[in-house]
Formats: structure tokens, sequence, C-alpha cells
């Protein structure tokens, strides 16, 4: 599992004392009482924790709808979509799960440490709010996401496997 808040990898059981060996109440790291989510396992451009999926993908989306290579203004970006899974083979998109973002396709490709905080942090925001009253409006917040929160300053991340 890893801990909502510093993202740090810790133990599913803690032992409290009186109670034994209990859901982890606090990250051992940050100290905070905390949420664990499931650790996620990354592959590619996808991020995959349980039957979700969050997705960066390249569909030639520019600022200001496709992307004009001749436009020395506009830029790549990446779009992110969250899919459930229905069945082993097949996954449906998460009503009010895709928006475009501000991160430039062509830098996330050639960093993959870039990628995996982007998709890190994606799904930190997203991943306990699906299907639930605020996804809709987390999602549109998390389209703003570009380089400047790459930055491990902003989002300072454990280190992840990947």
């Amino acid at each position: 599992m890893i801990c909502a808040y510093c993202e740090a990898k810790i133990p599913d059981t803690a032992y409290v004392p009186g109670l034994g060996m209990t859901p982890a109440p606090a990250c051992t790291l940050c100290g905070r009482p905390t949420m664990l989510i499931p650790y996620p396992d990354i592959k590619g451009k996808r991020i995959v924790g349980g039957d979700y999926t969050i997705e960066l993908e390249d569909i030639g989306e520019g600022r200001s709808g496709d992307w004009d290579p001749d436009d020395p203004e506009d830029e790549p970006l990446l779009r992110f979509s969250v899919t459930q899974a229905s069945s082993e083979d097949y996954f449906e998109q998460v009503d009010d799960g895709s928006y475009c973002t501000n991160l430039n396709a062509e830098m996330i490709e050639q960093d993959p440490d870039l990628l995996r905080r982007a998709l890190v942090i994606l799904y930190d925001a997203l991943y306990e709010k699906i299907g639930k009253d605020g996804f809709k409006r987390t999602a549109e917040k998390m389209s703003w996401i570009g380089a400047d929160w790459l930055e491990p300053e902003r989002y300072p991340l454990s280190e992840l496997a990947g």
C-alpha cells in the first residue's frame, strides 16, 4: 500500500499497542492518519489500481483543438482517461473521466520519470473519488496538470516501482 498523502510505501498492517496487528492507522513516514490506497501498477502510459485504469494518451490534441505543428504557439498535449474493467478483456470509459491536460506529449514521452510522476499524481487525486460525488469536479481540476505539477518540490514522491 501507499500513503495517500506522501505516497510512501507502507505495510498493509501495523502493530498497535492493545490491538495487535491492525490496518495501519498512520503513515510510517509522514505520521498522518491516513487512508491507504492500493499500490498502483504502472504499465507504460497507464496506471492500474483495482478495477480502474488511468491512462495518458496522445490523440493529436493541442492548445486550441487539434495540434497544429506549424503553429509555434501550439504544442501536442496528452489526455487522461479513466476506465473500469467490466470483464477480463473489456474496459468501459468512466463517466466524465476523460480530459485533455497541459502535459506536453513530447516531453512526457522522453522522460519516464515525468510520466510516472504524472500517472501517480492523477491516480492519487482520482482513485478514491471514482463513481462518487465530486469526481467530475476533481477530474476537471486535474485537466490543468502541467509540467510545473511534476516538480519534486510540489509533489514529493517516494521511490516508485515501475
